[in-house]
């Protein structure tokens, strides 16, 4: 009988590395940004009306892009967070476009604040998660936000002048602040260094 000889192949670890680049930075920038363009409506300085409305929906075009390039990343916290977003800011378009087509009746002051107040509870859920990131910056950030939309709800129901501008206000800080986390964090990644301070936690 002819003898059969069995060759075991060699095993070889294979290490694939990811290269695409983080997106959350841009998801930091376009929230940054919406913010502030919202909050100059907020404090009178423009209607809330084409040029606002626009920018929240196309925002929400970079936000779901945020959304699945870090489902792609396996990052969980991205995907949750800015896939939320995403389907708040159009929304919240609809919610001021659709009534002028006769499609769908007004929404009255109680359904806005409930919509408002229900996505600030989610955002302060987020907030809970990140205090497990070394990032303080990103928990101020979105703390803030959590307190502007349940502001944003309260007025919504009680319209009061000062409690507007207060709003506007701090719209006004968390744009500013989450704009300056997301280029703070591309500074650092482009310079490998902490070159701009985002208030890390401490080990």
């Amino acid at each position: 009988m002819e003898n059969t000889s069995i060759s075991v192949a060699d095993e070889r670890k294979i290490e694939i590395t990811d290269r695409t680049a983080e997106s959350l930075s841009l998801g930091a920038v376009l929230l940054g940004w919406m913010t502030i363009i919202f909050a100059f409506a907020l404090l009178k300085v423009y209607p809330m009306a084409g040029m606002v409305l626009s920018v929240v929906f196309f925002c929400g075009f970079g936000f779901l892009i945020v959304a699945l390039t870090s489902w792609k990343k396996g990052n969980e916290f991205g995907l949750f967070a800015f896939g939320m977003i995403a389907v708040f800011a159009w929304s919240f378009v609809a919610l001021n476009i659709l009534p002028a087509t006769g499609l769908v009746s007004p929404p009255t002051s109680a359904e806005v604040a409930t919509f408002m107040i229900s996505f600030a509870l989610f955002v302060a859920m987020f907030c809970i998660i990140t205090t497990f990131f070394p990032v303080r910056l990103l928990t101020i950030v979105i703390g803030l936000a959590s307190l502007m939309f349940m502001l944003v709800g309260i007025h919504t129901l009680y319209s009061d002048a000062a409690l507007g501008t207060a709003i506007g206000v701090l719209a006004v800080i968390v744009g500013v602040l989450s704009s300056y986390l997301s280029v703070a964090s591309v500074i650092n990644g482009c310079a490998r260094k902490q070159m701009c301070p985002l208030l890390m936690k401490k080990v």
